[in-house]
Formats: structure tokens, sequence, C-alpha cells
């Protein structure tokens, strides 16, 4: 083993830390086995001045993974007309429709039966042009806020110590190990 910690007990500190209440993600790094912050730094192979250096790089990424991120993907529109069809109120409209279709057409004179659809028809039209039009609103509005979203992602800087030198990357780009320079306001 490379590394003095495994991804598994990285995830656990990470995850103490994330549900702490006062003091337990410090008892938790001065656990003997983990040996405090030196002992992480130690164990991680890095350095509390000079952070990581990269002849160990791509065996972080293979022992305690990438941290990618996918950008985000807008919902496709047929997806939000689907959802919009699932309204309980055009649910009932819908149900009304066929309704009115079988009561009329099975109640029509004959010779009144060629135009005794279009009632329920004519409900079953406006369905699908009120769920369709506020679908194409609603996917064009998805679109433009996941667009702006992923923009501003692909802004984002992290300001890191590797080789004792501080550099900016993309946060996809942070390594287990790195030294990251937080500023007020960060």
């Amino acid at each position: 083993m490379v590394f003095g910690l495994t991804r598994t007990q990285v995830i656990k500190l990470v995850n103490e830390y994330k549900v702490r209440e006062f003091d337990e993600d410090i008892c938790a790094i001065k656990a003997p086995e983990i040996g405090g912050a030196s002992g992480i730094i130690e164990k991680l192979k890095s350095h509390e001045k000079n952070g990581i250096t990269p002849e160990l790089n791509e065996q972080r990424k293979l022992v305690f993974g990438s941290n990618w991120k996918d950008p985000i993907v807008a919902e496709s529109c047929c997806s939000m007309f689907k959802g919009a069809l699932d309204d309980f109120m055009l649910k009932l409209l819908t149900v009304c429709a066929i309704v009115s279709i079988t009561v009329d057409m099975s109640m029509a004179e004959p010779h009144e039966r060629s135009h005794a659809w279009i009632d329920g028809f004519a409900i079953m039209v406006a369905v699908l042009v009120v769920s369709g039009v506020g679908s194409l609103v609603d996917w064009n509005k998805e679109k433009t806020f996941v667009a702006k979203r992923n923009a501003t992602e692909e802004e984002k800087k992290v300001k890191i110590i590797r080789e004792g030198k501080l550099e900016e990357v993309h946060p996809n780009n942070c390594l287990v190990g790195d030294l990251i320079d937080l500023s007020y306001g960060d």
C-alpha cells in the first residue's frame, strides 16, 4: 500500500466531519490509527508546507478516485411534457374528455355521430396544447439555467499548494493530499 490511509478511511473521516456537532472531528483525527493532522499529512504522502509532488498523482487518482464532477444536463422536453401531463387537473380533464366522447357517441342520433366526438376531442387537444406549451417554456428555462450553471462551474478556481507553489486549479483537478489555501470569504 503506497498511502497509509485507504479510500474507506478517508471517506469515513469526511463523513464524521460532516455530521459533527462539536469536537467529534477533532477526536476522530486524534485517534491512534490516524495520528492527528500530521499523521494524515504523512500517510497521504503530502507535506504541510509544500503540498503534494507530481510523481504520485496518478496513484492518488487510482487509490482515492478522481474529483471529477460531470456537468449538469438539462431534463429533456419529452420528460417535462410527461411530467406536465402528470398534473391532477389535466388527468381529470382527460378522463372527462374520454367520458364525453363515449357518452356523446353512444347517445347521439345516427345523423349526429359524425360530429358528436368534437367536444371531447377539443378538451383533449386543449390538454395537449396546455401541457406542450408549458413544458416547452419550462424546457427553455431549464436549458438556460443549466447553461449558466455550467458556465459558472467552469469559472471556479481553487487555490492549492503543490510542490511549494500556490496554484489556481479547477476543483475537478484537486487530489487527495492537496493543501487548499483558504482566504477570507472562500
